[in-house]
């Protein structure tokens, strides 16, 4: 297994074509978790994925720049080390708490005038994306059984339900 990992993003502009929506990220993962697993190319999918979008996503960002943070003064006469990192890290986490709530509210609001949508994945809060993703690529590409992937936490029947709904994501069909 590498060591990178699959961006789980959660929006995507809501003005760019459907053909760059929710099956292209899935098919983008596919496709990522097919190079992670260094795959043979002969048994990746060809999907019509427009990887032009993944640049523009990965670095995405809006113009706000939050404030500097600025720690309390030490008072070397009434601090000691533990009494002011204590309050040093309560004004962090105001400062971010301020922030963090702004975003939110900006967040809400381009996705209720659709400047944005969420994006919709397939949810397991038990298993991690990138293993989600490696099961179907192992299933689609390699054949493997369910049986094979099993493991202590994952049972065959659980493994087999989250593939297939990856697999319906992608545009997969679930027989090959």
């Amino acid at each position: 297994m590498a060591d990178s990992e699959i961006p789980e993003y959660r929006y995507f502009p809501g003005g760019w074509p459907e053909s760059w929506g929710q099956q292209a990220w899935s098919q983008l993962k596919f496709l990522e978790t097919c190079r992670r697993l260094e795959i043979p190319e002969d048994k990746i999918p060809k999907f019509q994925v427009n990887r032009s979008f993944e640049g523009a996503l990965r670095n995405y960002r809006a113009d706000y720049f939050p404030t500097p943070f600025e720690p309390p003064p030490f008072n070397v006469t009434q601090d000691s080390a533990t009494s002011w990192r204590a309050s040093a890290e309560a004004m962090f986490r105001e400062h971010c708490d301020r922030h963090l709530t702004m975003w939110q509210r900006n967040i809400d609001w381009m996705v209720s005038k659709r400047y944005f949508r969420p994006v919709v994945a397939v949810r397991d809060k038990h298993t991690p994306l990138n293993l989600r993703y490696e099961w179907a690529v192992r299933r689609h590409c390699l054949g493997e059984r369910f049986k094979a992937m099993e493991t202590e936490h994952h049972r065959a029947d659980n493994i087999r339900k989250t593939v297939y709904r990856i697999f319906d994501e992608v545009g997969i069909s679930r027989r090959k």
